[in-house]
Protein backbone atom coordinates (compact mmCIF):
# COMPACT_ATOMS: atom_id res chain seq x y z
CA UNK A 1 0.00 0.00 0.00
CA UNK A 2 0.93 3.64 -0.56
CA UNK A 3 1.27 6.28 2.60
CA UNK A 4 1.24 9.82 2.21
CA UNK A 5 4.30 11.92 3.65
CA UNK A 6 3.57 14.47 6.01
CA UNK A 7 5.42 17.33 7.09
CA UNK A 8 5.11 18.19 10.91
CA UNK A 9 7.01 21.61 11.70
CA UNK A 10 9.96 22.23 9.51
CA UNK A 11 12.18 18.95 10.31
CA UNK A 12 9.70 15.94 11.17
CA UNK A 13 8.13 13.83 8.50
CA UNK A 14 5.32 11.54 9.20
CA UNK A 15 2.94 8.99 8.37
CA UNK A 16 -0.40 7.39 9.15
CA UNK A 17 -0.69 3.95 10.58
CA UNK A 18 -2.89 1.92 8.13
CA UNK A 19 -6.10 1.64 10.28
CA UNK A 20 -7.14 -1.84 10.00
CA UNK A 21 -3.52 -3.13 11.43
CA UNK A 22 -3.72 -0.44 14.61
CA UNK A 23 -6.86 -2.16 15.09
CA UNK A 24 -5.29 -5.53 14.74
CA UNK A 25 -2.48 -4.88 17.48
CA UNK A 26 -4.93 -2.54 19.56
CA UNK A 27 -2.51 0.30 19.23
CA UNK A 28 -4.03 3.58 20.20
CA UNK A 29 -2.15 7.60 20.96
CA UNK A 30 0.37 7.18 23.11
CA UNK A 31 1.67 3.54 22.31
CA UNK A 32 5.10 2.88 21.08
CA UNK A 33 6.08 0.58 18.25
CA UNK A 34 9.09 -0.59 17.31
CA UNK A 35 10.72 0.09 13.79
CA UNK A 36 13.90 -1.35 11.98
CA UNK A 37 15.82 -0.26 9.23
CA UNK A 38 16.75 -2.44 6.70
CA UNK A 39 18.06 -0.51 3.87
CA UNK A 40 15.11 1.16 2.04
CA UNK A 41 12.69 -0.53 3.86
CA UNK A 42 11.14 0.26 7.44
CA UNK A 43 9.95 -2.26 9.48
CA UNK A 44 7.00 -1.51 11.83
CA UNK A 45 6.51 -3.71 14.65
CA UNK A 46 3.59 -3.16 16.97
CA UNK A 47 4.50 -3.90 20.68
CA UNK A 48 1.13 -4.37 22.42
CA UNK A 49 1.34 -7.93 24.07
CA UNK A 50 -1.07 -10.25 25.56
CA UNK A 51 -1.63 -9.23 29.02
CA UNK A 52 -2.33 -11.81 31.09
CA UNK A 53 -3.06 -12.36 35.17
CA UNK A 54 -0.68 -13.98 37.70
CA UNK A 55 -1.36 -18.06 37.18
CA UNK A 56 -1.20 -20.07 40.28
CA UNK A 57 -1.03 -23.91 40.83
CA UNK A 58 -0.22 -26.08 44.07
CA UNK A 59 2.04 -29.04 43.96
CA UNK A 60 3.43 -32.15 45.80
CA UNK A 61 6.71 -33.67 45.96
CA UNK A 62 6.64 -36.47 43.53
CA UNK A 63 4.96 -34.73 40.35
CA UNK A 64 7.92 -32.74 38.90
CA UNK A 65 6.84 -34.12 35.44
CA UNK A 66 3.38 -32.48 36.21
CA UNK A 67 5.19 -29.31 37.70
CA UNK A 68 7.23 -29.35 34.58
CA UNK A 69 4.72 -29.56 32.34
CA UNK A 70 2.15 -26.90 33.68
CA UNK A 71 4.78 -24.32 34.63
CA UNK A 72 6.29 -24.53 30.92
CA UNK A 73 2.74 -23.84 29.56
CA UNK A 74 1.76 -21.16 31.48
CA UNK A 75 5.62 -19.18 30.80
CA UNK A 76 4.81 -20.27 27.07
CA UNK A 77 1.48 -18.96 26.79
CA UNK A 78 3.03 -15.41 27.80
CA UNK A 79 2.50 -14.96 32.11
CA UNK A 80 4.57 -13.00 33.77
CA UNK A 81 3.99 -13.81 37.18
CA UNK A 82 3.68 -17.60 38.01
CA UNK A 83 3.08 -18.26 41.99
CA UNK A 84 3.80 -22.03 42.92
CA UNK A 85 2.13 -22.78 46.12
CA UNK A 86 3.79 -25.83 48.13
CA UNK A 87 1.84 -26.21 51.33
CA UNK A 88 3.47 -29.44 52.93
CA UNK A 89 6.92 -29.03 52.02
CA UNK A 90 9.62 -26.85 50.62
CA UNK A 91 9.83 -27.32 46.65
CA UNK A 92 11.95 -24.67 46.05
CA UNK A 93 15.02 -26.88 44.77
CA UNK A 94 12.79 -28.34 42.33
CA UNK A 95 11.17 -25.75 40.93
CA UNK A 96 14.70 -23.87 40.77
CA UNK A 97 15.58 -26.40 38.25
CA UNK A 98 12.46 -26.05 35.99
CA UNK A 99 12.97 -22.09 36.41
CA UNK A 100 16.45 -22.88 34.98
CA UNK A 101 15.29 -23.85 31.43
CA UNK A 102 12.89 -21.33 30.86
CA UNK A 103 14.94 -17.99 29.37
CA UNK A 104 13.85 -14.70 31.21
CA UNK A 105 12.16 -16.24 34.18
CA UNK A 106 13.08 -15.61 37.46
CA UNK A 107 12.41 -17.23 40.59
CA UNK A 108 11.72 -13.61 42.57
CA UNK A 109 9.78 -14.75 45.75
CA UNK A 110 10.32 -17.44 48.24
CA UNK A 111 9.25 -18.92 51.43
CA UNK A 112 7.87 -21.70 53.14
CA UNK A 113 4.71 -22.24 51.40
CA UNK A 114 5.20 -21.01 47.99
CA UNK A 115 7.31 -18.63 45.31
CA UNK A 116 6.94 -16.43 42.66
CA UNK A 117 8.37 -16.96 39.33
CA UNK A 118 8.51 -13.76 37.47
CA UNK A 119 9.55 -12.44 33.68
CA UNK A 120 12.39 -10.42 33.75
CA UNK A 121 13.65 -10.64 30.16
CA UNK A 122 12.43 -7.10 29.00
CA UNK A 123 12.86 -5.71 25.50
CA UNK A 124 13.15 -9.84 23.90
CA UNK A 125 10.09 -9.86 22.79
CA UNK A 126 11.54 -8.65 19.05
CA UNK A 127 14.53 -11.65 19.23
CA UNK A 128 12.12 -14.31 17.75
CA UNK A 129 14.14 -14.78 14.61
CA UNK A 130 17.81 -14.52 16.51
CA UNK A 131 16.40 -17.14 18.28
CA UNK A 132 15.40 -19.74 15.49
CA UNK A 133 19.02 -19.05 13.64
CA UNK A 134 20.63 -19.87 16.89
CA UNK A 135 18.33 -22.90 16.97
CA UNK A 136 19.63 -24.03 13.22
CA UNK A 137 22.82 -23.54 14.35
CA UNK A 138 23.01 -25.75 17.47
CA UNK A 139 21.01 -28.53 15.85
CA UNK A 140 23.78 -28.28 12.57
CA UNK A 141 26.41 -28.50 15.27
CA UNK A 142 25.06 -31.44 17.37
CA UNK A 143 24.37 -32.89 13.97
CA UNK A 144 28.16 -32.99 13.05
CA UNK A 145 28.91 -34.15 16.25
CA UNK A 146 26.70 -36.68 16.50
CA UNK A 147 27.63 -38.27 12.90
CA UNK A 148 31.49 -37.96 13.96
CA UNK A 149 31.09 -39.90 17.37
CA UNK A 150 29.09 -42.61 15.37
CA UNK A 151 31.75 -42.65 12.93
CA UNK A 152 34.55 -43.41 15.23
CA UNK A 153 32.62 -45.35 17.78
CA UNK A 154 33.68 -42.38 20.22
CA UNK A 155 30.60 -41.23 22.67
CA UNK A 156 32.85 -39.40 25.32
CA UNK A 157 30.97 -35.99 24.76
CA UNK A 158 27.60 -36.53 25.50
CA UNK A 159 27.72 -33.43 28.18
CA UNK A 160 28.07 -31.31 25.31
CA UNK A 161 25.52 -32.47 22.83
CA UNK A 162 22.85 -33.09 25.26
CA UNK A 163 23.48 -29.04 26.86
CA UNK A 164 23.38 -28.08 23.27
CA UNK A 165 19.58 -29.66 23.19
CA UNK A 166 19.03 -28.32 26.14
CA UNK A 167 19.53 -25.23 24.41
CA UNK A 168 17.80 -25.64 21.63
CA UNK A 169 14.65 -26.63 23.76
CA UNK A 170 15.10 -23.29 25.54
CA UNK A 171 15.62 -20.74 22.69
CA UNK A 172 12.22 -22.81 21.34
CA UNK A 173 10.39 -22.41 24.41
CA UNK A 174 10.86 -18.78 24.60
CA UNK A 175 9.79 -18.37 20.88
CA UNK A 176 6.74 -20.41 21.61
CA UNK A 177 6.15 -17.16 24.03
CA UNK A 178 7.17 -14.65 22.25
CA UNK A 179 4.94 -16.02 19.60
CA UNK A 180 1.84 -16.29 21.93
CA UNK A 181 1.97 -13.15 24.11
CA UNK A 182 3.29 -10.58 20.53
CA UNK A 183 2.14 -12.38 17.42
CA UNK A 184 -1.41 -13.67 18.31
CA UNK A 185 -2.93 -11.78 15.77
CA UNK A 186 -0.21 -12.54 13.47
CA UNK A 187 -1.99 -14.41 10.23
CA UNK A 188 1.82 -16.53 9.91
CA UNK A 189 1.85 -17.33 13.73
CA UNK A 190 0.85 -21.27 13.09
CA UNK A 191 3.46 -21.65 10.58
CA UNK A 192 6.24 -19.71 13.29
CA UNK A 193 5.29 -22.43 15.75
CA UNK A 194 5.29 -25.45 13.88
CA UNK A 195 8.82 -24.45 12.19
CA UNK A 196 10.02 -24.06 15.91
CA UNK A 197 7.95 -27.11 16.87
CA UNK A 198 9.73 -29.52 14.40
CA UNK A 199 13.25 -28.25 14.60
CA UNK A 200 13.05 -28.95 18.63
CA UNK A 201 11.91 -32.42 17.51
CA UNK A 202 14.60 -32.84 14.90
CA UNK A 203 16.67 -31.56 17.59
CA UNK A 204 16.04 -34.36 20.09
CA UNK A 205 16.24 -36.80 17.74
CA UNK A 206 20.60 -36.39 17.29
CA UNK A 207 20.64 -36.22 20.64
CA UNK A 208 19.17 -39.82 20.85
CA UNK A 209 21.50 -41.19 18.77
CA UNK A 210 24.44 -39.80 20.74
CA UNK A 211 22.62 -40.94 23.83
CA UNK A 212 22.35 -44.66 22.54
CA UNK A 213 26.13 -44.83 21.48
CA UNK A 214 26.63 -43.46 24.92
CA UNK A 215 24.77 -46.00 27.17
CA UNK A 216 24.47 -48.83 25.29
CA UNK A 217 28.31 -48.90 24.17
CA UNK A 218 27.37 -50.42 20.26
CA UNK A 219 29.78 -52.26 17.88
CA UNK A 220 31.26 -50.38 15.11
CA UNK A 221 28.80 -49.14 12.67
CA UNK A 222 28.32 -50.12 9.47
CA UNK A 223 29.39 -47.70 6.19
CA UNK A 224 25.76 -48.39 4.95
CA UNK A 225 24.49 -46.31 8.48
CA UNK A 226 27.63 -43.88 8.15
CA UNK A 227 25.89 -42.93 4.33
CA UNK A 228 22.88 -42.09 5.61
CA UNK A 229 23.72 -40.27 8.50
CA UNK A 230 25.73 -38.40 6.01
CA UNK A 231 23.12 -37.87 3.56
CA UNK A 232 20.58 -36.84 6.35
CA UNK A 233 22.84 -34.28 7.75
CA UNK A 234 23.40 -32.99 4.23
CA UNK A 235 19.47 -32.68 3.80
CA UNK A 236 18.97 -30.73 6.73
CA UNK A 237 22.20 -28.38 6.02
CA UNK A 238 20.31 -27.88 2.00
CA UNK A 239 17.33 -26.82 3.88
CA UNK A 240 18.84 -24.39 6.35
CA UNK A 241 20.56 -22.76 3.45
CA UNK A 242 17.04 -22.81 1.48
CA UNK A 243 15.02 -21.22 4.51
CA UNK A 244 17.75 -18.18 4.69
CA UNK A 245 18.19 -17.79 1.33
CA UNK A 246 14.54 -18.32 0.33
CA UNK A 247 15.41 -19.98 -2.48
CA UNK A 248 12.27 -22.31 -2.92
CA UNK A 249 14.15 -24.26 -5.92
CA UNK A 250 16.27 -26.08 -3.72
CA UNK A 251 12.57 -27.33 -1.87
CA UNK A 252 12.40 -30.11 -4.87
CA UNK A 253 15.63 -31.39 -4.28
CA UNK A 254 14.85 -31.84 -0.95
CA UNK A 255 11.53 -33.72 -1.75
CA UNK A 256 13.91 -35.73 -4.28
CA UNK A 257 16.49 -36.74 -1.88
CA UNK A 258 13.83 -37.32 0.95
CA UNK A 259 12.18 -40.17 -1.83
CA UNK A 260 15.43 -41.81 -2.37
CA UNK A 261 16.90 -42.11 1.36
CA UNK A 262 13.37 -43.26 2.35
CA UNK A 263 11.93 -45.17 -0.49
CA UNK A 264 15.17 -47.01 -2.20
CA UNK A 265 18.38 -46.49 0.23
CA UNK A 266 16.18 -47.57 3.50
CA UNK A 267 14.98 -50.45 1.65
CA UNK A 268 18.31 -51.45 0.57
CA UNK A 269 20.36 -51.56 3.45
CA UNK A 270 17.78 -53.14 5.68
CA UNK A 271 19.10 -56.65 5.06
CA UNK A 272 22.63 -55.56 5.82
CA UNK A 273 22.66 -53.50 8.76
CA UNK A 274 22.69 -54.79 12.26
CA UNK A 275 20.13 -54.09 15.12
CA UNK A 276 23.04 -51.34 16.15
CA UNK A 277 22.77 -49.65 13.07
CA UNK A 278 18.82 -49.94 12.83
CA UNK A 279 18.40 -47.71 15.81
CA UNK A 280 20.66 -45.10 14.05
CA UNK A 281 18.73 -45.29 10.89
CA UNK A 282 15.53 -44.87 12.46
CA UNK A 283 15.90 -41.96 14.31
CA UNK A 284 17.40 -40.52 10.87
CA UNK A 285 14.61 -41.58 8.95
CA UNK A 286 12.45 -39.32 11.04
CA UNK A 287 14.67 -36.49 11.12
CA UNK A 288 14.10 -37.02 7.43
CA UNK A 289 10.64 -36.62 7.70
CA UNK A 290 10.99 -33.63 10.37
CA UNK A 291 12.89 -31.93 7.53
CA UNK A 292 10.49 -32.55 4.51
CA UNK A 293 7.64 -31.47 7.59
CA UNK A 294 9.34 -27.66 7.52
CA UNK A 295 8.73 -27.49 3.89
CA UNK A 296 4.98 -26.13 4.30
CA UNK A 297 6.18 -23.78 6.86
CA UNK A 298 9.19 -22.76 4.49
CA UNK A 299 6.78 -21.77 1.83
CA UNK A 300 4.16 -19.73 3.84
CA UNK A 301 7.19 -17.93 5.76
CA UNK A 302 9.10 -17.18 2.54
CA UNK A 303 6.24 -15.57 0.29
CA UNK A 304 5.89 -11.95 -0.43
Amino acid sequence: MKRKINLVGQNTLTVSLPSKWAQKYALKKGDEVEVNENGSVLELQGKTGLTLSKFSLKVDRGNHSYMRAIISHAYKKGYDEIEVIYEKEDLTPEIQKIVDTLLGLEMMEVDSKHCVLKNVAIGLDSEYDNMVRKIFQLILQNSQKTYGAVGNNDFKDYNSVNYARFMVTRYADFCKRILNKYHRNDDLLIFRYMLVQILEKASNKYDYIYRFGSEAKPKKFSKECLAFFKETNDLFELFFHAFYSKDKSKIKDINLKKDKLLFEVLYDIRNKITPDDFVVVHYLATIVRKIVDMTGPFFTLTSG
